[in-house]
Formats: C-alpha cells, structure tokens, sequence
C-alpha cells in the first residue's frame, strides 16, 4: 500500500473514493493498492509519499524479504549439494560394478 501526495491546488478532501488529508504540500492520499498510486503519479500534480512511519515499514518488509530469501537460498544449496553426493555415489557404485564387470571379462575369457 503506497500514499500519494496531491498538489493541485484546491484539491478536493475526496477524489474518486480515495480520502485526502490536508498537510504542508498538498492533500494527501488514505493508503491506496500499489498499482493504483502508481498509475495516479503519472498524472501531472500527483507524488508518490513516503513518511518516516511508512519509511521504517518498507525497510522492515525489505529486510525480511532478504531473510528469507537467504533462509531460502541456503536450503536450496543444501537440497543441490545432497542431490549432487547422491549423484557421485551412484555413479560411483555403477563405476565399480562395471569396473569388476570388465576385469572378470577380461581375465576369464579370451
């Protein structure tokens, strides 16, 4: 959810549904969907606002967001490292067995 800051002057306390609070620079917006405030701060008189309350929110968001994708990441390394060992046994084991395979074969008969 993003706030826009409306400039315009006279600036109605409703615009199409969205409340408006009056503060030093304009009107400001109640909390509107992301892509909504987006589309508004392309139109001439419009911001997007960010106030320290909402500032500290998004880094708190940000900062999880990075946790988690960490916390993710390294499970994934995990899972791949797991899934790679399993790979090398294997074929390792298939290695030896071919190995013993050729050798009875080559010894035993002509």
């Amino acid at each position: 959810m993003k706030r826009v800051l409306c400039t315009i002057p006279n600036c109605p306390d409703t615009i199409m549904g969205v409340k408006y609070t009056p503060i030093a620079g304009g009107m400001l917006s109640d909390p509107l969907p992301n892509e909504e405030a987006d589309r508004l701060c392309t139109i001439n008189g419009y911001e997007s606002y960010i106030n320290v309350e909402d500032a500290k929110a998004l880094a708190e968001e940000a900062s999880q967001k990075a946790v988690d994708a960490m916390r993710d990441a390294d499970e994934a390394a995990k899972v791949a490292a797991d899934l790679q060992a399993q790979e090398e046994t294997k074929n390792a084991a298939l290695k030896d067995g071919q190995g013993g395979k050729d050798e009875k074969k080559g010894k035993g008969s002509k």
